[in-house]
This record gives C-alpha cells, sequence and structure tokens, in this order.
C-alpha cells in the first residue's frame, strides 16, 4: 500500500476511534457534544468509494467499523466494557474466544444518533436491507455468522453484523479492482479470452450492427451526465445475438468487451433457473442488483430459457412459469447497463416473449460462414509458425461446410499431429481426419459441397438437425 492509500484508511480510523471515545464519555452527561464531521480523503480506492457513493453519516460509519473490524480490532476495544448501559445502547457482541468486539447495526446507530431515538429511526431507514452498499456486496450483512437475503426484513436487523468481503477489502488496502462475481455460489462469472475484437471474423453487416452498440458503450456515462437526459431515453441497451452454435455469438461478446474495456460476466443458467418456486426469481435479483449501474456487459446464454414467450395457463407449473417470465421483465426494465442475450433459436421473433420484444434494441443474427468468410476463418486459425499447403485454405473454404467453433476445433486436433509428425505444413491428409470427427460429431454426411449445393439441399451443411428454418 503507499503512502496516499495508508493515509487515507489511517485517517478514516483515527476518525472512527474519536467518535467511539466521544460517545462513550459524553453518555451520561446532558448536553451531548455534536458528532464529529468525517474527514476529506484522497482520491484512493477507500477515498473513491466514499465519494462514488456520495455516504450520508451511518453507512460511513457503518462502513469504517467494518473497515476496523478487518484491519485494526483493537479500535472497538472500547465497546468491551462492564457498563451495561453502553452496552445496551451500542449493541454488538463479543467473538467467543477471541475475545474481540463485533459491531452491529445497532452500533452504528449508537454513533451516529447516540440517544435521539428520531434521529435513529432516519439512519435506520438508510441502513435497510436494500442499502447499496448492501446490494453492491461493498457490505456483507449477516445474523449469527449465517448470511442472510438481503431481501429479507426482520425485525431484528438491528442485531445484524456485517464485513467488507475480501474483494473490496483488497480494493482498498492494495488498489487491486473487485470483481463482481468474487461470492461464491454467485450465478455470474468473470469470461476471459486470449482473442482480440480485430482477430475474429465477422460479416461487414455485423460489423456495421455493432457499431451502434459500441458507440453507446463509449458514450453512455456521458450522455446520462447531461442534464434532463435520465428518464427520457433507455438507460439500458438489450441487445439479441442468434444463429447457430458456433458461429461466434459468444466470442463476439467477450471480445467486444475487452475491446471497450469493459468486463463481461456470463450469466450461468444451471444457478439461475430453480424448479423451487421463488428461487428463480431470487437469482435474477441478486444478478440484476449486483450489476446495475456497473461498467460492464452482462452476457446470458441460451436466454430462451429465460426470456421464452408466456403460455396459456393450463396448470400451476404455467402460471409460476408465466410469472417468473413477468419479474424478468420488470428487472430488464429496470436495470441501467448493457446486456447481451444469445440464443440458438433462429425464429426469435415467434419464440421470444413479445412484451420483451419491444425491449431490445437491436437483434443481430449470426449466419452460418459463406465461402468468403470460411477462407478468413481458416486463416486466421493457424498460427503463424505453420503454413497451409499451396491451395489448401481455397479448397478447405469452398467444398467444406464448417462453421468458426468447427474449424477452431479442427485446427486444434491437427496442430498436435502436425507437432507429433515433426512438420509445420498443413496438409489436407492432415486434417481430412479431424473434418470427419467434426461432421460426424454435427451428423453430417462427409463430401464435399459448396455454397451452392448447401443452398439447395441444407442438410449437407446442418444435417439431420435442419427443420428448415436456419
Amino acid at each position: 500500500m503507499n503512502a496516499i492509500e495508508k493515509e487515507a484508511i489511517e485517517k478514516e480510523l483515527y476518525w472512527l476511534e474519536k467518535l467511539i471515545l466521544s460517545r462513550i464519555h459524553n453518555i451520561d452527561t446532558e448536553e451531548k457534544p455534536p458528532v464529529l464531521s468525517p474527514p476529506q480523503l484522497n482520491q484512493e480506492p477507500y477515498g473513491i468509494v466514499v465519494e462514488d457513493y456520495c455516504l450520508s453519516l451511518p453507512e460511513r460509519i457503518c462502513l469504517a467499523l467494518a473497515l476496523a473490524k478487518s484491519i485494526k480490532p483493537e479500535i472497538l476495544a472500547y465497546f468491551n466494557v462492564e457498563n451495561e448501559v453502553i452496552k445496551y445502547m451500542a449493541g454488538g457482541f463479543i467473538k467467543p474466544h477471541l475475545n474481540v468486539f463485533v459491531p452491529t447495526i445497532k452500533t452504528v446507530l449508537f454513533l451516529s444518533a447516540g440517544d435521539d431515538y428520531v434521529l435513529m429511526q432516519e439512519h435506520l431507514a438508510i441502513l435497510n436491507p436494500r442499502n447499496r452498499l448492501i446490494l453492491d456486496q461493498i457490505l456483507i450483512v449477516n445474523c449469527l455468522g449465517i448470511q442472510r437475503e438481503t431481501e429479507e426484513k426482520e425485525d431484528d436487523w438491528i442485531n445484524y453484523h456485517f464485513r467488507i468481503p475480501n474483494t473490496y477489502l483488497r480494493y482498498f488496502l492494495t488498489g487491486e479492482e473487485p470483481r463482481l462475481d468474487e461470492d461464491a455460489g454467485f450465478p455470474a462469472y468473470l469470461a476471459t479470452t486470449s482473442l482480440n475484437f480485430e482477430d475474429i471474423t465477422l460479416s461487414q453487416t455485423i460489423r456495421e450492427e455493432l457499431e451502434d452498440l459500441m458507440k453507446y458503450m463509449e458514450v453512455r456515462e456521458k450522455m446520462l451526465a447531461f442534464e434532463n437526459v435520465k428518464g427520457k431515453v433507455r438507460e439500458n441497451y438489450i441487445v439479441v445475438f442468434s444463429g447457430m452454435p458456433g458461429t461466434g455469438k459468444s466470442i463476439t461478446a467477450k471480445t467486444l468487451g475487452k475491446k471497450m474495456n469493459l468486463p463481461v460476466y456470463i450469466v450461468d443458467l444451471s444457478r439461475v433457473v430453480s424448479k423451487y418456486i421463488g428461487e428463480t426469481e431470487k437469482n435474477l435479483e441478486k444478478i440484476f442488483d449486483r450489476f446495475t449501474g456497473k461498467p460492464c456487459l452482462l452476457f446470458f446464454d441460451e436466454a430462451d430459457a429465460l426470456f421464452g414467450r408466456r403460455t396459456e395457463v393450463k396448470d400451476a407449473r404455467d402460471r409460476y412459469a408465466n410469472q417468473e417470465t413477468a419479474y424478468l421483465l420488470q428487472k430488464i426494465e429496470e436495470f441501467s447497463g448493457v446486456a447481451i442475450l444469445a440464443t440458438n433459436i433462429q425464429d426469435v421473433e415467434n419464440s421470444l416473449d413479445k412484451a420483451f420484444q419491444r425491449r431490445i434494441r437491436r437483434h443481430i443474427h449470426f449466419d452460418f460462414p459463406l465461402e468468403d468468410e470460411r477462407k478468413l476463418l481458416w486463416e486466421k486459425a493457424l498460427p503463424s509458425s505453420f503454413t497451409y499447403e499451396n491451395g489448401l485454405i481455397e479448397r478447405l473454404a469452398k467444398d467444406y461446410q464448417v462453421n468458426g467453433a468447427s474449424i477452431y476445433n479442427i485446427i486444434s486436433d491437427t496442430l498436435v499431429e502436425a507437432v507429433y509428425q515433426n512438420t509445420n505444413t498443413i496438409k489436407f491428409e492432415l486434417l481430412e481426419r479431424y473434418i470427419k470427427i467434426d461432421y460426424k460429431r454435427r451428423r453430417v454426411n462427409f463430401e464435399a459441397c459448396t455454397d451452392d449445393q448447401a443452398l439447395k439441399n441444407p442438410s449437407k451443411r446442418f444435417g439431420n438437425i435442419y427443420r428448415g428454418s436456419f
């Protein structure tokens, strides 16, 4: 930690210590001294959070107490007294075996409001379970050591204790940017890729359609900062990527985020959709609460599982499924940010919920690559240490109906064989076996097929999965 960061945190903890002593020493006096004003902090991680969130006094005290609990617990030892009045007023508890004081919401209220019960209620309203510090996981609130859902509002809320999670503690102490997916079990994860946006092969049509999205991502914050803009423009940008598996939807999203210097978080549907009533909604709320307003790109793969059409209600299952869709539409409407929804379904208009379609800003379809695109894909797929034999790229692009994902797999297997055979020249005989494996996996008959032939007989490109909709 550099000198500036250390100074800021020490200033905060020094203020907290003086505040604690002031409250304790004046607990029995009739004239209460004013609450010590919090210090101005430097523009380092802790100070940036304090400024960006425009923290109120109770929020500032809560964050400072959590910080002290983690890095300087001796400050909290002032609460470890025999005075029953202080024990009652300050709340908190002594951690067994460690003799360490653990502050609670009641401790915050004691420091911020003293015995002013009207002010205490005002501050308690600020420190509610949906406070932005809690929703953004800068503070984790617990009861008896067991994390509760933030939406639960129980009578003993003031006795809940809190902590700063490791991701933000590291940020405050080292400057390492916090990840939004670090909690165990969170239904989204940070995507990574070694490729750049310029490395992927996309049609000119798709690149032009992505331009609008990139412009929005670039100017979003600037645009919303203008007076009277909020409320008159959509604060979200919802894009649907449709197309067959392997046509580049996921890698486009990942590299797009990389190009715009924004982290991409992929929603893990296996952790979102639940057979238990109400659990899917809770998981969706976690996602949207965490990511709304954050500088990132949210990516839903196989989004039709969530955004499918509502059905005629025939039984309780249909009713609850429709309720989930309605809830999701509400959260999408409230979401502030960029979300890309990918689907393998081709007939988007008849498959996605009509109300949801009205919220879509762009629908970009990823077609199966044609000969010119396949040629680029084959060229970019081979590392510079290897070369194709003369005329091979043209032959592969013309005669074999494969998409980008298939080419990536074929080249990956072929390079293993090339290195094993101690050659850096890729010949058709080397590739042929792995093309056959890919065709078998896709249930396509292995035979040379041009684009014109595939247009007349799509099963030569898509195999027996073709149902007339690609």
